[in-house]
């Protein structure tokens, strides 16, 4: 199977996101903040100091293409400028342009065959930047998600300004549609999930995943992990195994 890392990858140089560089004209520029990335500008990209960098995917290196295109993050690929590959904490390479936006425009449906237990990072993640304005101040927090919020969660706030919640620039259309769809399910109820699904998660809770890794590994939004881990009472040996242990 194919690796993001195996994708035609063009030339990138790395710079401190508290000093914008000069963009050169035949590489990309990951912006990073404590050794995050945050942001990633295209070759020759004019920068604008007034206002947060554009919107990346993070994803593992190693993750298997099919895999990372039926992620939650991949939905918004055609609202990033790059996917930013890390391996153990370092940026291995960016994939963007025509490539990223032909492979995203025939993703697999989330949950299709091939996808992998997460590593490190465990999962592709959405950075964006806050756009809130306050004063004439920009927040420009960078926040991360597995997909898109809803509703937006409250932002980190990291210079301080009056509470608020992320302003991300996800579509107004589309989150509405999410809210919409939501609310449908409410009204016809929702179709039992399967039980294997199930299995996979409480596999990935026993192999050590977090709740929310675990989630995202079996495919399935996290408040409905979360009920089933309230149902087995935080206890995995109460919950379903993909193979029944024999007696």
């Amino acid at each position: 199977m194919a690796a993001l890392r195996d994708q035609r990858l063009p030339d990138f140089v790395v710079a401190d996101a508290s000093n914008l560089p000069v963009v050169p004209p035949d590489r990309w520029i990951v912006l990073v903040d404590d050794n995050r990335p945050v942001s990633a500008i295209a070759p020759a990209t004019r920068l604008d100091p007034a206002r947060p960098g554009p919107a990346i995917i993070v994803a593992p290196a190693d993750l298997d293409v099919d895999a990372a295109l039926a992620s939650e993050a991949f939905a918004e690929a055609a609202d990033v400028s790059a996917v930013v590959l890390v391996d153990g904490g370092t940026v291995a390479g960016v994939w963007g342009g025509p490539s990223l936006a032909n492979a995203a425009a025939h993703r697999p449906a989330r949950g299709a065959p091939g996808s992998v237990l997460p590593g490190t990072p465990t999962i592709p993640v959405i950075v964006r930047s806050c756009t809130f304005t306050d004063g004439g101040t920009i927040c420009a927090t960078a926040s991360s998600f597995p997909g898109k919020p809803f509703p937006m969660p409250a932002c980190p706030n990291a210079r301080h300004l009056s509470a608020h919640d992320f302003h991300g620039g996800f579509k107004w259309l589309s989150q509405r549609l999410s809210w919409f769809g939501r609310i449908v399910v409410e009204l016809r109820g929702r179709p039992p999930v399967p039980r294997v699904v199930r299995a996979r998660f409480w596999d990935g809770v026993r192999s050590g995943l977090s709740l929310r890794e675990a989630a995202a590994a079996a495919g399935v939004r996290r408040h409905l992990a979360e009920g089933w881990f309230r149902e087995a009472g935080g206890v995995a040996g109460n919950a379903p195994r993909a193979v029944p242990v024999a007696g």
